[in-house]
């Protein structure tokens, strides 16, 4: 018991290092770069936290680009077919991605929604039209793309100002001082802990009568307690004077 104790409360202080060492934490949500890739000479668009773009389709649009270079225009091939083809008037302004969405929006007009469609019992979420929609086709599927690949769709910050306010108080984004919180939080949860099991242990001395099994298992409690709770303190102090003063590099 006493052996479980001890773990458990390491545990916690490994968790608290774990979580606060220097270069760790990442900012929430993902960022974007073109990877070029040597097998079969391709360019991809890969996460990377310090990556140029902010969302999955800024990084195609510039790889989109990237591919075809130049200006263009919407136009027509084969006699009718709409299609964006090189525009090379001093006036010329729209990239390849431009065009592409202009296309898009102009094949197909009006204003749309993400919504769930779908047959069979198989969901899935879809563009559909609304007349209230936020959305241009474009837009649109740019948000789904998005949302699908993890950054969620466009509309308001849930947490605006820098916090989230949630059932455990308000938990700040910033993720300097989202481990500092996590930090708080937990050494909060294992002292606690810490506290409860010295009282249980208290009291099985208390109650033992001189039943020197209950005597000893209570105090080996107490002894596993107190020592879990001054290795979750000196695993704080320890991150403190390696230079994070609550993550304050």
């Amino acid at each position: 018991m006493t052996r479980i104790i001890f773990f458990c409360l390491s545990v916690i202080s490994f968790i608290l290092i774990a979580l606060v060492w220097p270069g760790q934490l990442k900012a929430a949500g993902n960022k974007y770069k073109i990877l070029h890739i040597d097998l079969g000479n391709k360019d991809i668009c890969v996460t990377d936290p310090s990556g140029p773009y902010q969302t999955l389709t800024d990084c195609q649009d510039a790889l989109a680009n990237q591919q075809h270079p130049g200006k263009f225009k919407i136009g027509t091939v084969l006699g009718s077919v709409p299609s964006c083809v090189p525009d090379n008037s001093p006036s010329a302004s729209m990239t390849w991605s431009q065009c592409q969405d202009a296309l898009a929006n102009q094949l197909n007009p009006g204003q749309f929604k993400i919504a769930q469609a779908g047959t069979l019992g198989v969901t899935i979420d879809t563009c559909v039209a609304d007349p209230t929609g936020p959305y241009t086709f474009s837009e649109c599927k740019d948000a789904l793309t998005n949302q699908k690949a993890g950054g969620g769709p466009l509309g308001k910050n849930p947490c605006e100002g820098g916090t989230c306010d949630t059932a455990l108080g308000e938990i700040p984004t910033n993720p300097q001082a989202l481990a500092a919180k996590i930090l708080q939080i937990a050494t909060g949860v294992g002292g606690g802990i810490a506290l409860i099991l010295m009282v249980i242990g208290s009291i099985r001395v208390l109650t033992s009568s001189g039943d020197q099994q209950k005597l000893s298992g209570g105090r080996d409690m107490i002894v596993a307690a107190i020592a879990g709770l001054l290795f979750l303190i000196f695993s704080v102090l320890i991150l403190r004077f390696i230079g994070i003063q609550i993550i304050g590099l």
